[in-house]
């Protein structure tokens, strides 16, 4: 295939021979000989801008497998070189370690559900006991506030009338006890009555007495002054209990948010321990190793009864247990030059011809553009990979590919060859030769490729271009060199 740099040159090339044109006409004229001219005509076709590279032929899907978990290895089902299905059973692990996690894992999420249960019955029952201790605490500070009055106040006439009426029939009670007490111990000393008599009518006696005395001093108290110990008490316990009906309000605000955030942290926890179940099952699972896809196994590190590592994906620390690769997908990764990468973008096609088969050309599509240099000879290039879009069954991995990436293509165009156009005064130009005469004429260009221009305006269909210069005959019959504006080719005739 072309390469890119040869573009460059042919470009240069074709403008010093085409500037070299009008040179030649006015030696040729000195030298009396008349040039004749090699010329092409304007024609319809279709156009291709393309970029060319080289690159090697790899399997489209690598799976590099490795164990999650250290253990042994108790079946080996498949080998190298055979074929599985995606889903396959390919080796068996045993591994303590892994059901000792699923083991502590169970614990931890059946703990966290306990906690869970107790948070969400909390919150339920949060807001009922606020107001229920809202309520005694409104209870509380009412009775403060009643008994604190009642100190300050004093007696009422009511209360005071009351107190009197006790005392009086208290007085009334002991004077009939008294009497009677009298009664009984004349009786008793005259041998009338038992001893039993006289003792309860000595104890009612007593109790009566007693009852005058608390109807007294009831009645003292009523009439007694505020005792300013006793107001302070008072006071303080009013204070208290306004205290205590503030706690309350707040608590009955916020019993449900708070309550709620430690639902919600439970249910984290929760969900937490739930995940770290499902990670230990899966671990476990894995034990029983499956094909993730359909393909070809490469290689296997390990053989039955060895022992494992548990080793991260793509580590490079240890060999993988296992290498699986894709049949039906394949790719070419090459280096475009870093002129040329930037004008590729993912899924532009592109034809592929494999240096073992070059009868046929594949096609596919770009599916990455890298973006890490790499540097050789001091020459920048970046990675492209290019997506098959067919298979065959001589592929091998290391192929040596050729990629033509095709970055536009016109059809029914008008096109000329580059050799045909030169540029001046920052202007592309065509030599158009009509009635043996040539002219400039500039033109309006598109895309290039395969060696070929598109004419968007300018010229039409048909017109004839020079594209060269060949030598009349000089003297002693030598044949006339032709010069065409094809960067490095002399024609002789």
């Amino acid at each position: 295939m072309r390469r890119p740099g040869k573009l460059i040159i042919l470009l240069v090339a074709a403008g010093v021979l085409a500037g070299g044109w009008l040179v030649w006409g006015i030696i040729a004229r000195k030298a009396g000989r008349t040039p004749q001219y090699v010329t092409t005509r304007v024609t319809r076709g279709t156009i291709m801008s393309a970029v060319d590279a080289t690159g090697e032929l790899k399997h489209g899907r690598q799976e590099y497998i490795y164990w999650e978990v250290t253990g042994t290895v108790t079946q080996l089902l498949v080998g190298a070189g055979d074929t599985v299905r995606e889903g396959q059973l390919l080796a068996r692990l045993e591994s303590q370690e892994a059901r000792d996690r699923l083991a502590d894992a169970k614990d931890s999420l059946e703990i966290a559900r306990i906690k869970l249960s107790k948070a969400e019955e909390a919150f339920k029952t949060a807001r009922q006991d606020a107001e229920l201790q809202y309520e005694r605490a409104k209870a509380d500070l009412a009775a403060a506030v009643l008994r604190l009055e009642e100190i300050k106040e004093g007696a009422g006439a009511p209360e005071l009338e009351t107190a009197r009426s006790n005392l009086r029939a208290a007085e009334r009670a002991y004077q009939a006890a008294e009497k009677e007490f009298a009664l009984n111990e004349q009786l008793f000393a005259e041998g009338l009555v038992a001893k039993k008599e006289y003792d309860d009518s000595l104890q009612a006696l007593e109790a009566a007495r007693d009852q005058v005395t608390t109807a007294r001093l009831r009645l003292e108290d009523l009439m007694k002054p505020p005792d300013e110990k006793e107001l302070a008490v008072a006071g303080a316990a009013v204070r208290q209990a306004e205290i205590n009906l503030l706690l309350a309000e707040r608590q009955l605000e916020t019993v449900e948010t708070h309550r709620y955030e430690e639902l919600t942290a439970a249910q984290l926890e929760y969900r937490k321990h739930q995940r770290v179940l499902a990670e230990a099952e899966k671990l476990v699972e894995s034990l029983h190793l499956r094909a993730p896809f359909t393909g070809l196994v490469l290689t296997i590190n390990a053989a039955e009864g060895e022992e494992v590592v548990a080793t991260s994906r793509g580590q490079e620390t240890f060999l993988p247990f296992m290498i699986l690769a894709s049949h039906d997908r394949w790719e070419v990764q090459a280096y475009v030059n870093e002129e040329d990468v930037v004008k590729i973008t993912l899924g532009m096609p592109a034809e592929i011809a494999l240096l073992a088969k070059e009868d046929r050309v594949f096609a596919g599509r770009v599916s990455s553009v890298g973006a890490e240099a790499r540097v050789s000879s001091n020459i920048v290039t970046y990675p492209v990979t290019v997506q098959m879009e067919e298979s065959a069954e001589f592929f091998r991995p290391g192929m040596s590919a050729d990629l033509l990436i095709i970055i536009e293509q016109k059809e029914d165009v008008l096109i000329l060859p580059q050799a045909a156009i030169t540029k001046k005064g920052g202007r592309s130009m065509a030599q158009v030769l009509q009635n043996g005469k040539t002219q400039l004429v500039p033109v309006e260009t598109g895309i290039t490729g395969n060696g070929m221009v598109e004419i968007r305006s300018g010229l039409d269909e048909g017109a004839e271009v020079v594209t060269g210069v060949r030598e009349a005959a000089a003297p002693g019959g030598r044949p006339p060199a032709v010069r065409v504006n094809f960067p490095g080719i002399r024609i002789r005739r």
